[in-house]
């Protein structure tokens, strides 16, 4: 099938990970601040013979230029069934992914963002959080977006983070 791209700066918001159908059985994942840098399923791998550590040259489809990436991990699956066929996406942060973009997208804002998360070192912190994002933001309810707190981590450790 055909190959994806998923643009997503933490390893562990990939829905596969959070629902516990994927994990990574070899090499590192990524951030945020490594920028060519993917992981890839062992599906993907092995049909393709790569391995940790490979580079992959991928083309831009909108302006044919070529791009290198380096594998530095390893998923499996275990669920074969899970959406959006993960076994053919290739996970890398959203810098590194922005480049397979065209550029008309990019500049325009044409692409989907999903499931954006801040991390708050003080739950006191959220109500005046919430109120600084709807000010900014004044158009979430009417483009059908949420914006929601869940302070359980926090509550269960007790307190802020020193």
């Amino acid at each position: 099938g055909a190959i994806s791209i998923a643009g997503i700066n933490l390893y562990a918001m990939i829905s596969g990970v959070e629902r516990g159908t994927m994990k990574l059985t070899s090499g590192d994942y990524f951030d945020e601040g490594t920028n060519d840098l993917v992981i890839i399923s062992r599906d993907l791998a092995d049909a393709n013979q790569l391995e940790v550590g490979a580079t992959i040259s991928l083309q831009n489809i909108y302006d044919s230029s070529t791009h290198e990436v380096k594998v530095i991990g390893i998923f499996d699956l275990t669920d074969q069934q899970a959406s959006g066929s993960p076994e053919n996406t290739i996970y890398m942060n959203s810098e590194t992914s922005a480049k397979f973009m065209s550029s008309t997208s990019l500049n325009e804002g044409d692409y989907a963002v999903q499931n954006v998360r801040f991390e708050l070192t003080d739950a006191e912190l959220t109500d005046s959080f919430l109120s600084q994002a709807n000010e900014k933001f004044r158009n979430l309810e009417s483009d059908n977006l949420l914006l929601s707190i869940d302070t359980s981590a926090c509550d269960q450790r007790g307190g802020p983070i020193e």
